[in-house]
């Protein structure tokens, strides 16, 4: 996961608790992570623009998608190290 985190520009976690811990034991620059708490707005989302054009469009020609890792990376989940 280490050179996922340092290859990635960006990594998304759900809680501060999960940043501080990438920073701290990870060695993860702060300004590389992004909070992203467990919840939606459903009255913002229903009545948002939807825009796939602007929202997905790549930043280089070579980019075609949005990558995404969702997961408990732990041993309780069965993950091996």
């Amino acid at each position: 996961m280490r050179m996922i985190y340092r290859l990635s520009t960006h990594v998304t976690v759900n809680s501060s608790s999960v940043r501080d811990l990438l920073f701290q034991r990870g060695g993860l620059p702060p300004e590389k992570i992004r909070v992203l708490h467990n919840a939606v707005d459903v009255g913002r989302v229903a009545t948002a623009p939807r825009d796939r054009d602007r929202l997905f469009r790549a930043r280089e020609p070579i980019q075609t998608g949005l990558r995404v890792v969702a997961n408990m990376y732990s041993r309780v989940k069965g993950h091996t190290s």
